[in-house]
């Protein structure tokens, strides 16, 4: 399944796609677009001095502050799920059914889901938009990130299982299906402290590459 409609939808022309895919490029915003060992890598920094880095081939948005603290993580379920390839979807605990049945159900509609994670003010919340405004949300607070937090993500007739929690310096966040007590899980690891302003201003023609590895932490 294609991604590519999902990231657009909010992000769009965030990344310059004439210099994307490249080793090195700018993005609209001014940001630096890169190469990195989970796709293309965005990343910019702020007038306050605050880092949004994005991972358009995971669907994954992380924004840091400038006390290098991870703010907030953000998903977008179908872009996420999306890049499963067959074998791995008859993996998941309903045989990859439900991940199909919401990548139709959201591609119908022209609309897009995400699943926002902040970890400094324990909030997870949940956004469907389409490429113009926020149709819905909804926030859970006050969640203890070491205890982990589990719930459901619901859309039309579709459920989807997710879990996050707080692992030493990273935040990890799993998206996936639930059959009964079987679930499978899509996990995201981010760190929750980067030094990026040091690795940014590193000489090195691979300093984009290493930032991405120390913000996505997966293997």
């Amino acid at each position: 399944m294609p991604n590519e409609i999902e990231w657009s939808r909010r992000w769009y022309k965030a990344i310059n796609s004439r210099t994307g895919g490249s080793a090195n490029g700018e993005a609209y915003d001014g940001g630096a677009v890169s190469l990195s060992r989970f796709g293309e890598f965005a990343c910019r920094v702020g007038d306050q001095g605050e880092l949004l880095a994005t991972f358009p081939d995971k669907g994954v948005m992380c924004g840091y502050s400038d006390e290098k603290k991870l703010v907030f993580v953000s998903i977008d379920i179908a872009c996420l799920l999306g890049s499963l390839d067959d074998k791995e979807l008859a993996e998941m605990a309903n045989e990859g059914r439900d991940i199909d049945a919401l990548y139709s159900e959201l591609d119908s509609h022209g609309q897009v889901l995400f699943l926002t994670v902040f970890p400094t003010i324990g909030r997870i919340g949940l956004e469907t938009r389409d490429e113009k405004s926020l149709l819905d949300d909804s926030a859970i607070d006050d969640i203890d990130w070491s205890q982990g937090f589990e719930g459901t993500i619901t859309y039309g007739e579709t459920q989807l299982a997710y879990y996050a929690m707080q692992r030493g310096d990273e935040l990890v966040v799993s998206v996936g299906e639930q059959l009964d007590t079987s679930r499978t899980m899509v996990p995201i690891s981010v760190s929750n402290e980067v030094d990026y302003i040091a690795e940014l201003e590193k000489k090195s023609i691979k300093r984009y590459w290493d930032l991405a590895d120390k913000i996505l932490l997966n293997r």
